[in-house]
């Protein structure tokens, strides 16, 4: 749950929803799925599909997972290495065939210094997540690590390779990835990251999943596990032996009080039935709110809103922007254990609290950091404290750091990084969003943000803060940025692939807010595209018609068919053929 306060009461199995992938060209909306390599197999629809098809298919054993901002990428592949770690897995009839494999977990923007600069072998990736313990010093740990690379009885799991902000430093991380594809076959590998962060000019030889959206069914289902684990948490009943007995069945924790009959769990049940379903009627009853609660992270957002008894915003900058003020307002006394901190007539009121967390994450996205020391940013925050309140420097650095406690413990916005002693904020949408806030009120303040955007229109890191920018100015400057990153386009369309997309995102998002007639200029650039001589452009084209296909309403002709009016484009045509050419299956016309 990012940014949940109550985070800490939650397992990842007690509200995590499985996520259904694709092979890259299929509608995300799509109620079908491939057939082959995996029919008959358990697992068809999700991750374990792939990897059970793996074990007689070996170009199934290298994965990239690519999904939107939000969409579960980091959290399925968690979900796999605990699964993995844990051996529950076994139990579960959708993964139970899956190949016995021993999972290593590699967060890009962890190790790509090591990477980059040292040119480590996988052995010694994989040893970096222990190299604050007694373990990695041990010679019989690196020895078996390396044993099990070598019997191909290994799951690489590399998250989030877009976050790796230096464009020649992920280019080069992609290298090492292929080079340690190619030493070490037969292992499994799956690699995560937006659709920003994809190069495919480098990453070869992968099959390309899509993250697809959480089905209706999937969303009812996360909205009453979310209430059924808070309720049974903040009664406190027992919550460590539950935990315990929970471990020991390989089950979630709330589904450890249906097998022990417990009649707090039948009164929870009873009480929060009610609760969720009041929340899941407001969003099938609301087509906006239905369209963002097929994304994980809003939808965790929404829950986290409407438990609070907040009303949900309709659009997802105000989304974002209603869970900050949602987890920065006071608080029941949940029995949360927290550093102690003074209460004193100078404490940051909530609006000063947002400020400077924007200005944070405005810092942090200059810097191309995720991570941040306490030190560091309480030198750069008491700064700004100082400047607002008046306060000494003596004083300032003293409210910086207790306001960084507060935000960690009690809003949850802030948490513990991988690395120790570092933090950061619970997710890269957070901090994309408040960023994109703080660029907004520099143009409010004539510090003309719009030129800085304007720099970065090809810069991937940038992708999703300046998506979100656009979303929350006035429409000239959302239009002036469509006209900029149109300009850079057609001067160097190779090279400008990135404002490229950013115009389409934009229009995604922006679309109510922008004039006919520029919409109406977005279609002809579309249009043209499609037979952009630039191979990336035609195929980003063709799914964004697509996906403006889909999203259309079709004629139906029957219970069973339904048809579009519109012909299919030999570009869209194109994107089936790929997508079939990794299951053996040619479509290619004569």
């Amino acid at each position: 749950m990012p940014g949940s306060y109550r985070a800490s009461f939650f397992t990842l199995r007690d509200v995590c929803v499985n996520l259904n992938v694709a092979i890259r060209g299929q509608s995300k909306n799509s109620d079908s799925f491939f057939h082959s390599p995996v029919e008959g197999i358990g697992g068809e629809g999700s991750i374990w599909g792939f990897l059970i098809a793996g074990k007689s298919k070996r170009n199934f054993r290298n994965l990239i997972l690519v999904g939107d901002a939000g969409s579960g990428k980091s959290t399925l592949l968690k979900s796999v290495a605990v699964a993995y770690a844990e051996g529950h897995y076994k139990r579960n009839k959708e993964s139970r065939k899956a190949p016995k494999l021993v999972p290593i977990v590699l967060v890009a923007t962890e190790v790509v210094d090591s990477i980059v600069n040292a040119d480590i072998s996988l052995c010694q990736a994989a040893a970096h997540n222990f190299r604050l313990s007694k373990i990695s010093k041990h010679k019989e740990f690196n020895n078996w690590i390396n044993s099990q690379i070598k019997r191909s009885k290994c799951l690489v799991l590399i998250d989030g390779i877009d976050e790796i902000s230096d464009i020649n430093h992920r280019k080069k991380f992609n290298e090492w990835i292929n080079r340690t594809v190619r030493k070490n076959p037969g292992n499994y590998f799956i690699v995560s990251t937006r659709q920003a962060g994809y190069d495919n000019s480098i990453l070869k030889n992968f099959v390309v999943l899509e993250v697809r959206d959480l089905s209706l069914d999937g969303v009812e289902r996360f909205i009453a596990n979310y209430y059924l684990n808070e309720d049974l948490n903040l009664q406190n009943i027992q919550v460590v032996a539950r935990q315990r007995t929970a471990k020991r069945l390989g089950k979630p924790f709330f589904l450890s009080f249906r097998s022990l009959k417990d009649s707090h769990y039948l009164a929870a049940q009873k009480k929060t039935g009610h609760l969720a379903g009041t929340l899941i009627t407001k969003i099938m009853s609301t087509p906006a709110l239905t369209k963002m609660a097929v994304n994980p992270l809003s939808l965790s957002m929404m829950v986290a809103i409407h438990s609070e008894k907040y009303p949900l915003p309709a659009s997802r900058p105000k989304l974002y922007e209603e869970l900050c003020r949602t987890l920065l307002s006071p608080k029941p006394n949940l029995n949360i254990t927290t550093p102690k901190t003074e209460r004193n007539e100078d404490s940051l009121t909530q609006d000063y609290q947002i400020l400077l967390l924007k200005e944070l994450a405005l810092n942090l996205m200059k810097n191309g950091k995720l991570e941040f020391s306490t030190a560091e940013a309480t030198a750069y925050l008491s700064s700004h404290i100082r400047n607002w309140t008046g306060n000494s420097a003596e004083k300032s650095k003293d409210l910086a750091k207790k306001f960084l406690e507060n935000i960690q413990y009690k809003s949850g916005l802030l948490i513990d990084a991988n690395t120790i002693g570092n933090k950061r904020f619970s997710h890269k949408c957070i901090q994309e969003f408040l960023a994109a806030d703080q660029l907004r009120d520099n143009d409010q303040l004539n510090l003309n943000s719009t030129s800085f955007v304007y720099q970065r229109l090809n810069e991937t890191w940038w992708n999703e803060t300046i998506r979100l920018y656009a979303a929350i100015s006035t429409s000239n400057t959302t239009i002036k940025i469509l006209d900029n990153a149109y300009k850079r386009f057609r001067k160097k369309p190779a090279d400008n692939v990135a404002a490229f997309e950013l115009l389409f995102d934009c229009l995604q998002d922006c679309h109510q807010n922008l004039p006919i007639w520029v919409k109406a200029k977005l279609q002809t650039v579309l249009h043209r595209s499609l037979e952009s001589k630039v191979p990336i452009i035609r195929e980003y084209s063709a799914k964004v018609k697509l996906s403006q296909r889909f999203s259309n309403s079709f004629i139906s002709e029957d219970k069973y068919r339904e048809f579009d009016k519109f012909y299919l484009t030999c570009c869209e045509y194109q994107v089936f053929v790929d997508r079939n050419k990794p299951l053996n299956k040619y479509y290619q016309p004569d």
